[in-house]
């Protein structure tokens, strides 16, 4: 891990938790108290916004680019706010952007971490999920404060082991150690020898290659069908790694609309209004190419009448596109 992350862990760094989701709420109970205030990134992950709420916090969304957080935007929000108690952050394949930080934010992040006395909870799940360029370090590998936890989990090994882990430093790991206690005593037993003789008797290097060259080429399937079957007014990233791509539609459409109409279809995706702590943008939506077959992704054969019409359609993307549609032009259709 330590090789992975570049950093120099050891044993009293790192807890074991009830999955990557337990580590963020164990994060709520050693540092929030009711009227905190949470700055994240917009959007951010969802079941993060449910575990620190959970305590009594408050959400500042802090806006994000093609490269991450803004670090001016952050700053200005923790010289301006009292009781900024955490920061959270997913610098890498986000949930649910997909997007991945550079080289220098992180950096910048651990500085005013240190500046304003302020902790960092760093999720990183899908680190290892890198399809594009070299692995970043982790925000913690910058740390000279002591500020910065980090958590994971073992999901590129097997998600319903539910085993996760957070790091950071030892006086800290302490009192989550304390906290986690309260809880549920320890994680389950088996499913960590399981997971540690695993680790003994093979090459977990060669599994991640493995599992990395399937979702890399549904990621290109899909990225490639929405490149060129959806209209200019649609936007989406594209992200180098991870699960999820970001879908934008115009401001009038609303996700939840398409959601309903792609439900008759057994087709489904996360709208992501609930992605927004604060305010609520239906117009936006997550995609998950990662258990999608990829004969299930491509649009298949399509044709159109004058008036717009779909005589045959088929494929994730095609039914997507079609209950956009629907949504859009309902005057149209019959």
């Amino acid at each position: 891990m330590n090789e992975r992350l570049g950093t120099t862990f050891n044993k009293d760094n790192i807890l074991v938790t009830h999955g990557s989701q337990q580590g963020l709420d164990l994060s709520g109970k050693v540092f929030l108290d009711d009227g905190d205030i949470v700055p994240c990134e917009s959007p951010t992950y969802l079941a993060a916004i449910s575990a620190f709420k959970s305590y009594g916090c408050s959400f500042i969304e802090i806006p994000t680019d093609e490269n991450g957080m803004n670090m001016e935007a952050l700053e200005e929000v923790l010289n301006s706010t009292e009781n900024v108690k955490l920061i959270y952050v997913i610098p890498t394949f986000q949930n649910p952007t997909g997007k991945t930080w550079n080289l220098e934010r992180p950096k910048k992040l651990t500085e005013l971490s240190a500046k304003y006395n302020v902790a960092v909870v760093e999720d990183n799940p899908y680190n290892e999920f890198r399809f594009e360029r070299e692995t970043l370090p982790s925000i913690k590998s910058f740390d000279t404060a002591g500020n910065i936890l980090c958590t994971g989990s073992f999901l590129i090994f097997c998600p319903g082991f539910q085993i996760g882990w957070i790091t950071g430093d030892k006086d800290i790991i302490r009192k989550y150690v304390l906290v986690k206690q309260g809880t549920d005593l320890q994680c389950n037993t088996i499913a960590q020898m399981t997971i540690a003789e695993y680790l003994k008797r093979y090459d977990i290097d060669k599994h991640i290659r493995k599992i990395v060259k399937v979702y890399k080429k549904r990621r290109d399937i899909t990225i490639k069908c929405m490149e060129h079957y959806f209209p200019d007014n649609i936007e989406f990233t594209r992200p180098e790694g991870g699960l999820f791509t970001w879908i934008e539609l115009p401001e009038e459409i609303s996700a939840r609309e398409i959601l309903s109409k792609c439900l008759e279809r057994k087709i489904t995706f996360v709208p992501c209004g609930s992605f927004f702590p604060n305010r609520n943008r239906e117009n936006t939506f997550r995609i998950n190419y990662s258990n999608m077959p990829e004969d299930r992704i491509d649009l298949g054969n399509c044709d159109w009448n004058i008036y717009g019409r779909f005589y045959y359609f088929s494929g994730f993307i095609g039914y997507l596109l079609l209950a956009y549609y629907l949504v859009k032009y309902p005057l149209n259709w019959s």
